[in-house]
Parts: C-alpha cells; sequence; structure tokens
C-alpha cells in the first residue's frame, strides 16, 4: 500500500486548508455554521493523523480510539454546520452522538475487533449524512445552486460511510475507495463554501436592492459622490427630479452640476466654487430649481477617506425644506410686524388719551372759561375718543372675521345703485381734502355689445351692504391718506368677460407702494413704512380686514402700485342678472 501515505498527507493537507480558511472567514462574519465546519475539517485533519500513525505502528487501542472519535466529532460537525446554515435545530438523535463515543471506549476496553467498534460510529455517521443531505437539497429556506451540489455529494458521503467499516481492510478495493471518498469529500468541501459565498451574495444583493428601493422612494435627495481628477456622482435618487426639476442623468452627466445649482450667496468664496460643496458635512443651500425659483436645501453628508486619509468618496442626502424655511421667514415677518403694531397701538392708544387728560383737566381747572372753547375742547375730546373706538374696533373685527364669529346680512343689491350710493357717501369727505373724485362705469371689452352694463338688464350682487360701505371706507380711506391735494380718486367698475363677476377698482396718483413691500401688504399688522403709516394713523389693519370682508363675499382682492405713480386696488364680486 505504497499510494496509503501520500494519499493521507494530501487529505491532511486539503482539511487543513479548508479548516485555516473557515477560521478566516468566521474571524470576519461571525457565523456560527463557518466555526462548525471549521472545526469539522479540524477534526479530520487529526482522523488522517491517527490513521498514518496506525498506518505506522500498527492499531494500537490508544490510536484507534483516537481515530474514531476524531471521526465521530469531525462528522457530526459538518453535517450539524449545515443544519445551522438553513436555521433550522438540531434534532434529538444528534445527541446519539455521545452514545456512539461512550461505546467507543467501552468497546476498545473490552478488547473488541475493529469491525464492532466501527460499524455503529459509520452506520450512524452514514445515516446523519444522507438525512442532512436530503435536508439541504429540500430546503425552501435558501434557494441556492451550491444546495444540489453540496446535499447529492452528503449523500453520496453517507452511503460510503457506511459501507467503510467492511472495504478499509480489503486491499484490493480500499484504494479505489480512498480515492471515491477523497473525491467526494472534495466536492463537498468546495460546495460549503460555495453555498456560503452565494448566500453572501444573495444578501448583498437584496441589502442592494432594498437600499436602492428606499432610496428611489424616499423624498429626500440622496447621493454618493466620487471626488478626484475625475470626479463622478456614481448614484443620485430620482426625488432629484421633484426636488431641483433636473433628472438624475443630468447630474451624471457632469460631475460639477451640483455646484453650477448653487446661489451666489451660498459660496462664500472662490475655492467653494471651485470645490464641491458637498463636502461640507452639514450646510443649509440653496438651489435654483430648474424652473427658476430658489430651493432651500438642509444638507448632510458622510465623506470617506482611505488608508492614507484621502478623500475617496461622499455620501450624503439633502432635504427641501424650502415651506419650511418660507414659513420660518413669514413667522419672523409677522413677529417683527406684531411688535410694530404694539407699539403703533401703544403709541396710538397713549398719545390721545395724553390729550385727552389734559383737555379734561383744564375744563375741570376752570382754565377754558368760554362756552365757543368749552364746546371746541369737547370736540377734539369726542374725536380722539372715536379714534381709539376706531382702532380697538378694528382689532376686534379682524380677530372675529378670521375666527369665523362675524355674522353677515346679505341681500340683493343692483351694482349701479350700490356703486351710486358708495360715490355719493364720500364726495363731500374726499373734495374736503382737495381731490377730484370720479366714478366710472366700464363695459367689459371695447368690442363687447352684450355686456351686462350695456343693455337694460342690470347685474346684481348678493352682498352684505354695511361689510362693503366698510370696504370702501378703508380703501379710499388710503386713497386720501396718500394722495397730494389735487390729486384724484377714480372708481370704475365693469363685469368681467364671462359675465360671472364684477370687477371694481379704487384708483389713486398718490405715493404708490414700493416693491419690496407688494407681497405683504395684505399681511395682517403689515404697515408698508413708517413715515407713511404715521401720517396716515393707520393701524396696519385696513387692508387685512378688506381681504378678509371679500373672501367672505367669494370674491378676491389685489393691486397694482408703482411708487410716486399710485395704487389701484381690484376686488372682485359675483354677480347675477336681475
Amino acid at each position: 500500500m505504497s499510494w496509503f501515505i501520500p494519499a493521507e498527507i494530501a487529505q491532511m493537507v486539503m482539511t487543513s486548508v479548508l479548516a485555516l480558511v473557515l477560521f478566516y472567514l468566521y474571524a470576519n462574519d461571525r457565523r456560527p455554521y463557518l466555526v462548525m465546519w471549521a472545526l469539522g475539517w479540524l477534526f479530520w485533519f487529526f482522523k488522517y493523523f491517527f490513521e498514518i500513525a496506525m498506518f505506522l505502528n500498527g492499531e494500537t487501542a490508544f490510536l484507534l480510539t483516537g481515530n474514531l472519535l476524531c471521526w465521530l466529532t469531525g462528522g457530526v460537525l459538518l453535517p450539524l454546520g449545515v443544519l445551522n446554515f438553513l436555521n433550522q435545530n438540531k434534532p434529538l438523535w444528534f445527541y446519539s452522538a455521545g452514545v456512539i463515543a461512550v461505546w467507543i471506549v467501552c468497546s476498545n476496553l473490552l478488547g473488541l475487533s475493529f469491525l464492532y467498534q466501527a460499524i455503529p460510529l459509520f452506520v450512524f455517521l452514514g445515516t446523519l449524512y444522507i438525512i442532512t443531505g436530503i435536508t439541504l437539497i429540500r430546503s425552501r429556506k435558501r434557494k441556492l445552486p451550491g444546495q444540489i451540489i453540496t446535499g447529492c455529494c452528503l449523500i453520496l458521503l453517507g452511503m460510503h460511510l457506511m459501507n467503510y467499516p467492511l472495504l478499509v481492510h480489503i486491499e484490493m478495493l480500499s484504494a479505489w475507495g480512498y480515492l471515491i471518498a477523497g473525491t467526494i469529500t472534495w466536492i463537498t468541501a468546495n460546495g460549503m463554501l460555495l453555498i456560503y459565498y452565494q448566500s453572501i451574495r444573495m444578501k448583498l444583493s437584496d441589502s442592494e436592492k432594498r437600499f436602492r428601493l428606499l432610496a428611489e422612494n424616499a423624498r429626500d435627495l440622496i447621493y454618493r459622490y466620487r471626488p478626484g481628477n475625475k470626479p463622478q456622482v456614481e448614484y443620485i435618487s430620482p426625488s432629484a427630479i421633484e426636488i431641483t426639476g433636473y433628472t438624475p442623468e443630468e447630474f451624471y452627466a457632469d460631475p460639477a452640476f451640483f455646484n453650477n445649482l448653487l446661489q451666489p450667496d451660498t459660496q462664500t468664496s472662490p475655492e467653494a466654487a471651485r470645490e464641491p460643496v458637498l463636502t461640507s458635512p452639514n450646510a443649509l443651500l440653496q438651489w435654483r430649481h430648474k424652473k427658476g425659483h430658489i430651493v432651500w436645501l438642509e444638507h448632510r453628508s458622510t465623506p470617506f477617506y482611505d488608508k492614507h486619509g484621502n478623500l475617496i468618496a461622499i455620501e450624503g442626502i439633502a432635504r427641501d425644506i424650502t415651506d419650511r424655511k418660507n414659513a420660518e421667514d413669514q413667522i419672523t415677518r409677522l413677529e417683527e410686524s406684531r411688535r410694530h403694531l404694539l407699539s403703533d397701538i401703544s403709541h396710538d392708544l397713549r398719545t390721545p388719551m395724553t390729550s385727552i387728560q389734559g383737555f379734561v383737566e383744564a375744563l375741570r381747572d376752570g382754565v377754558i372759561n368760554g362756552p365757543e372753547e368749552k364746546k371746541k375742547y369737547l370736540d377734539v375730546i369726542h374725536a380722539r375718543v372715536l379714534g381709539i373706538n376706531r382702532l380697538i374696533r378694528d382689532l376686534f373685527q379682524l380677530t372675529n372675521l378670521e375666527a369665523q364669529q362675524t355674522t353677515f346680512n346679505f341681500s340683493v343689491v343692483p351694482i349701479d345703485i350700490l356703486m351710486q350710493n358708495i360715490y355719493d357717501k364720500f364726495t363731500y369727505e374726499v373734495k374736503q381734502k382737495g381731490l377730484s373724485f370720479k366714478l366710472h362705469k366700464e363695459p367689459a371689452s371695447n368690442e363687447s355689445k352684450n355686456s351686462k352694463l350695456d343693455n337694460y338688464q342690470s347685474p346684481i350682487v348678493y352682498v352684505d351692504t354695511d361689510r362693503i360701505d366698510q370696504i370702501f371706507t378703508n380703501l379710499i380711506s388710503n386713497a386720501i391718506s396718500h394722495t397730494n391735494s389735487g390729486g384724484l380718486i377714480l372708481i370704475s367698475y365693469k363685469i368681467t368677460l364671462d359675465n360671472k363677476d364684477i370687477l371694481i377698482s379704487v384708483k389713486d396718483n398718490g405715493t404708490g407702494i414700493s416693491k419690496k413691500d407688494m407681497p405683504y401688504i395684505f399681511d395682517r399688522f403689515y404697515k408698508v413704512s413708517k413715515s407713511r403709516n404715521s401720517s396716515a394713523g393707520g393701524s396696519g389693519l385696513g387692508l387685512a380686514i378688506c381681504m378678509e370682508l371679500i373672501k367672505k363675499h367669494g370674491g378676491r382682492l389685489w393691486l397694482e402700485s408703482m411708487p410716486d405713480q399710485g395704487t389701484t386696488v381690484f376686488f372682485s364680486l359675483p354677480c347675477n342678472q336681475l
């Protein structure tokens, strides 16, 4: 048997290499089945060691017992690792290995022959391998190509183990038995490694699919960027379309695309324009959307470095906070307006109250004696009280309007009669200020010959006349306050082309409103300029009240203005035909 020792040494080399590879994998992956497989092959390595020792020194009791116990331990650990890989609990008959171990020791002490010692062991191992192979093939927990190969090899190995005690000492068959056993063992070992790597690959693939699914359905912009001499956007989520208006392909085509979207305010230095802003771990960015508007982004990123400290990749996430930013700006602006309002209200209350107190003390102390002079002072006190009441009324009314606690008394009114009444009511007040005042009824268009205002059918509106009167009171008072003597206030009205609304305008040629104040002119508490409002005595609530009142009537309110050229306030009211 000159072939025996080289064959055994070859098996020892194979099993030792397998054990080292599996121990290395376990050190990096910490899977229990890896250490079971590693220990199984390690015990088989010692099994071959005992077989060489018995070949050279004869079958001593110690060597034979050590050989059979290594057969048993390694033979149990390998299928046990397979079941652990399949996430199955080991069956109760695995504990039969303890009984087999006791039998090996006792039979050796009793001096029984090799055949009597080995048959229970190899029948047990053969049965164990056949059942494990079938379990691996039929398992639905994992479906990997390597499972079928490894399962079949385990079945063949189990069948071989069952006849091993009978054939091991037949010289003409033992060589072929060793060759077949070595081949099956080698394929089984490689099959175990194959199913391990296939499972890792499947997990990575599933993980990548889950991450991609998460990234592609996330509303935040997720990206991976590779800097360097040849920068590249390796990944960007589809949410880029919704947030920026640009497709991921446009980002992939131009690595500098991130910086191209930045507003100048975001870049604080020339270096910032050259280096990707993505390198900033946390930043608040302004990007210009493809449609032209500004998008605010809350940006967080994580840099990755190689072992030399060189930046190799940046992964980050950018969240669209435009709505939140606008809301914060709105809150800040309203808070500032509220502080100004409280200051103004305090001033507007304190000033008339001071004058009222002075006049009352003068009357009480007898400083004012003549009837005419007393009447004059009482008229001033009365005017001051009316002003205070007006301020308090505006605050109370706006609060009720916004809380929907205001009662309306709607009635049907012809628009011509309503507008004429408004004109007649304010004519004296406007002309007393040295201003011209006109009422103008316009056709729907120059070409319209069927307009409701141009024939005998008079359009009507369904309104609360007291509230409409209040709207005009605010609008005309504003126009009077901001129009110099000799100016013009023009009230116009017409039916819209679709015959659904009456469009009314109040136009003056006064001081106008600056462009920066236009977006906030209807905000509650907002006052255009301190100098303008202080002269007008306004509280900053008039237009806000008008807006709420017109909304309750189903209409809209807006204005157009140019500084030093005047202001035109428009509002619409739904109309019907009488």
